[in-house]
C-alpha cells in the first residue's frame, strides 16, 4: 500500500491538474521506468533477506494474508455486509476528524467549485484524498486508520477554506454549506458525549465514571459554544473554542480515562503470570485472541490456531501453551470428551482487538512438565 497509494495520488493529481500545464511527453517514460525499477530494487534489498530470514513467512503473511486476503475477505470481524460498509469511511471521517468536521461541507463545496488552491492545488487535494477513499472502500477489511493518509490533505483543505472565508473569497453556496457544517458537527459531538456518559453504566470498570462524565461535560459545552459562534459567523471564536475544548478533552482522556482503560485489559495480567513459567523453547498458541497484543506482552512468537487445529491439539496435545477464552475451551471440551487440559494462568477483562469481554486461560496438558512446574510455584 506504501507504493500504491502515493502512485494513485500522483496519477490523479497529474490527470486533473497537469493536462496542458505540465509537459508529459514520451521522453519522460524511460525516466519513469528507471524510477520504478530503482524503487522496486530498494524494496527488494530489504524484502528478500526478510523473506529468507522468516523462511518465507514474510511473503506468506505480509503479502498473502495482510494484503491479498485482507483485501478480499473481512479479517478478524473488521468488515461485513458490503453495501452497509460502503458508508464506513464517511462515518470514520465524521467522527475521527472531529472537531474540524464542522468545516468539511463548506470545504467540499469550495473545492468542487474551484475556489481552493488554484488548479494544481485543487488537483493535489483531490488526488491526496479520493483515490485512498475509493481503494479502502473496495478493500473488504475495514479499520479506521486505513485512511489516515488523507488526514494532511483534509487539514490543508479545511485551513484553506477558513482562510478563503476570512478573505471573502467563498461563494454564497460555499458559505451556506459552511454554516450547514453544524448539521454534521453537532450530532457527532452529542453522540460522542452521550457515549461517554453511558459508558460507565454499560462497562463495569472501576474508576471509569468520573473521567467519562468530565469529558462528556466538556464535549457538550464545547459543542454548544462552537455551534453558537459558527452560526453567528465568528469563525475565529469557533476555532478558538475548538482548540481549547480539544486540549481539555485530550488532557482529561489521557490523564483520567486511558489509565482506567489500561487496567481493564485482559492480556497484560495474563502475560505477567505466564512469562516466568515459559521455557525458551515453549511454543505459545492463541485461539481467537489478539496475537499481536499477546506477542507484545508475552515477548515471543504466538501461533494462531483455527478451530479445527485447536480441537486437534486439545485431543493430542504436545508440551505447548494454548491461550483461549474459557467459554471457547468449555465448548471444545463438551464436544470432545476425554480432553485433559489444565490452566496455568488466568485473567479476565476486555479484549480490545476483538471488542469483547473475555475470561482468558493459558492451558497445558494435564501431565506436562509445564503443569507440574506451575503447580510447584
Amino acid at each position: 500500500m506504501g507504493w500504491v497509494i502515493p502512485l494513485l495520488a500522483i496519477a490523479t493529481t497529474l490527470a486533473i491538474g497537469a493536462r496542458g500545464a505540465v509537459p508529459l511527453g514520451k521522453r519522460y517514460i524511460p525516466w519513469l521506468a528507471v524510477a520504478f525499477v530503482a524503487a522496486f530494487g530498494l524494496a527488494l534489498i530489504w524484502a528478500i533477506p526478510a523473506n529468507n530470514a522468516t523462511h518465507g513467512e514474510f511473503y506468506r503473511l505480509g503479502i498473502g494474508l495482510h494484503v491479498i486476503e485482507r483485501s478480499e475477505t473481512p479479517l478478524q470481524h473488521h468488515g461485513g455486509n458490503f453495501l452497509l460498509y460502503e458508508f464506513y469511511y464517511p462515518a470514520v471521517i465524521l467522527f475521527y476528524f472531529l472537531p474540524w468536521t464542522i468545516f468539511l461541507p463548506g470545504m467540499i463545496s469550495a473545492l468542487c467549485g474551484g475556489r481552493l488552491g488554484g488548479r494544481m492545488g485543487r488537483a493535489f487535494l483531490i488526488g491526496a484524498t479520493v483515490p485512498t477513499l475509493v481503494m479502502m472502500t473496495i478493500v473488504q477489511t475495514k479499520l479506521p486508520h486505513y485512511i489516515l493518509p488523507i488526514w494532511p490533505a483534509l487539514a490543508l483543505a479545511v485551513a484553506a477554506t477558513v482562510d478563503a472565508a476570512e478573505r471573502n473569497a467563498l461563494s454564497a453556496r460555499d458559505l451556506r454549506w459552511l454554516r450547514r457544517g453544524v448539521w454534521f458537527f453537532a450530532p457527532a459531538g452529542i453522540l460522542v458525549a452521550l457515549g461517554l456518559s453511558i459508558a460507565p453504566l454499560i462497562l463495569s470498570v472501576p474508576g471509569l465514571t468520573m473521567p467519562c462524565f468530565v469529558a462528556s461535560g466538556v464535549i457538550f459545552l464545547a459543542t454548544w459554544i462552537v455551534v453558537r459562534q459558527h452560526l453567528y459567523g465568528s469563525l475565529r471564536s469557533a476555532i478558538a473554542a475548538l482548540v481549547i475544548g480539544a486540549v481539555v478533552i485530550e488532557g482529561t482522556l489521557t490523564l483520567g480515562l486511558l489509565p482506567v482503560v489500561e487496567r481493564a485489559k485482559a492480556i497484560p495480567p495474563l502475560a505477567k503470570q505466564l512469562r516466568p513459567l515459559l521455557r525458551k523453547d515453549t511454543r505459545v498458541m492463541a485461539y481467537d485472541v489478539s496475537r499481536a497484543t499477546l506477542k507484545f506482552y508475552v515477548g515471543r512468537r504466538i501461533d494462531d490456531l483455527r478451530r479445527e487445529a485447536a480441537v486437534a491439539w486439545a485431543r493430542y496435545p504436545d508440551d505447548a501453551v494454548l491461550i483461549i477464552d474459557e467459554r471457547d475451551l468449555r465448548k471444545i471440551e463438551e464436544q470432545n470428551k476425554g480432553i485433559e487440559l489444565v490452566p496455568i494462568a488466568r485473567s479476565s477483562g476486555y479484549d480490545y482487538s476483538h471488542a469483547k469481554w473475555v475470561e482468558l486461560e493459558a492451558v497445558v496438558p494435564k501431565d506436562s512438565a509445564l503443569a507440574r512446574f506451575a503447580a510447584q510455584r
